[in-house]
C-alpha cells in the first residue's frame, strides 16, 4: 500500500503534536432574537425564478358605503390582483366591501440541516454556509432531522456574520430526508478545527501520530461501529505526496480538492489548506456497505 510521506523543514515548519489535547467541541451558535437586525440582501440568484408571489389577506383597509339600487347583485374583481371589491344589491340598498392584499417576494435557501432548536434551525447552505433561520410557526420544523436537506422561502434579508442569520421564514420544505440519525461534531487543535455530520452509529478516535515514515501532526479516525477501520481526517504542516496514483481534480464541500484513487476507488482527498481525507475502507469488502455514509460525511466537512 502506498503511503503519504510527510516532511518537515527543521525549525520553520517544526508543530508539536496535539496527542491527546485534540478535543471535540460542542458549536455555540445563540439563540435567534425578535431585536431588528442589521440586514443585507441576499443575490437575487436565490430567487426561484418560476414561482408565484406569496399574498397574504390583510383585511385591515375595509370600506363600507350605502347606495340606493333598485335589484339585483353584481360581483366585481380588480384586475390588478391586488384588491378585491364586492357590490351586493339588496333591493333597497348597494353595500361595497373592500379588502386590501399585499404581494411579499420569496427568495430562497437550501441546505443540510445541521441543528434543531424550537423555533429556529441551523442549516449550512450551499452557496451561504451556516445560516440559522428562525420561523414564525414553530410547527413547519417539527419533524425536522439533522441530516434532512431543506428548501427555505424567506424575505431575502440576511444578518450576516461567521453564523448568518434570518428571521421569520414563510416556510420549510424537506426536499431530501436523511437516511439515518447524525450528530454535528467539531474537532479543534493548535487554533486550527473542522467539523461536520456523523453518523450516530460511527464511533471517533484521535489518531497516535508519528507513525513509521508518516509525520502527520493530527488527525481523527471515524469508524463504523463494528469495523477497525474507516476514514481518516487528518492535518499536515507540509506535504510531499510519493505515489504512483491516479489523480483528478474535483469539488467537495464547496472546495476545490484533489482525489487519488486506486483501482478505481478513491484512497486520498487533499485539500488547498494541507488536510487530507484518508480513506481506510477502499480496498475491503466493507467499503461498499458504507460508501453512501462517507459520501455524505465527506459533503458536510467545514474547516474553521
Amino acid at each position: 500500500m502506498k503511503k503519504i510521506i510527510c516532511t518537515f523543514m527543521a525549525f520553520a515548519l517544526l508543530l508539536t503534536g496535539c496527542g491527546q489535547n485534540i478535543s471535540y467541541v460542542p458549536e455555540e451558535v445563540g439563540i435567534a432574537t425578535a431585536t431588528q437586525p442589521t440586514t443585507e440582501e441576499v443575490s437575487t440568484k436565490k430567487k426561484r425564478q418560476d414561482s408565484t408571489a406569496i399574498v397574504t389577506d390583510i383585511p385591515e383597509t375595509t370600506t363600507v358605503s350605502t347606495v340606493s339600487t333598485s335589484s339585483g347583485k353584481t360581483t366585481v374583481t380588480s384586475t390588478d390582483k391586488i384588491s378585491e371589491t364586492t357590490t351586493e344589491n339588496t333591493g333597497t340598498n348597494q353595500t361595497t366591501e373592500q379588502t386590501t392584499k399585499t404581494t411579499t417576494e420569496s427568495y430562497y435557501l437550501d441546505g443540510v440541516v445541521y441543528e434543531v432548536y424550537d423555533d429556529s434551525i441551523l442549516i449550512n447552505e450551499t452557496d451561504l454556509k451556516k445560516v440559522k433561520v428562525s420561523v414564525a410557526d414553530s410547527s413547519e420544523i417539527k419533524d425536522i432531522q439533522i441530516g434532512d436537506v431543506v428548501e427555505i422561502a424567506y424575505n431575502g434579508l440576511i444578518d450576516d456574520g461567521y453564523i448568518s442569520y434570518a428571521y421569520d421564514a414563510y416556510s420549510v420544505e424537506v426536499t431530501k430526508k436523511a437516511d439515518k440519525k447524525y450528530e454535528f461534531q467539531k474537532f479543534e487543535c493548535n487554533g486550527m478545527s473542522f467539523s461536520m455530520l456523523v453518523p450516530e452509529n460511527w464511533s471517533n478516535k484521535a489518531i497516535e501520530y508519528p507513525q513509521d515514515n508518516d509525520f502527520t501532526d493530527w488527525g481523527i479516525r471515524f469508524i463504523p461501529n463494528g469495523e477497525s477501520m474507516g476514514i481518516d481526517i487528518s492535518w499536515h504542516s507540509s506535504i510531499q505526496l510519493q505515489s504512483s496514483l491516479g489523480s483528478r481534480p474535483k469539488t467537495v464541500s464547496g472546495l476545490n480538492v484533489t482525489e487519488y484513487t486506486q483501482s478505481g476507488v478513491w484512497r486520498f482527498i487533499t485539500f488547498e489548506n494541507n488536510y487530507i481525507i484518508s480513506n481506510n475502507l477502499f480496498d475491503s469488502e466493507e467499503y461498499s456497505n458504507y460508501v453512501d455514509e462517507i459520501d455524505f460525511i465527506i459533503n458536510t466537512i467545514e474547516f474553521n
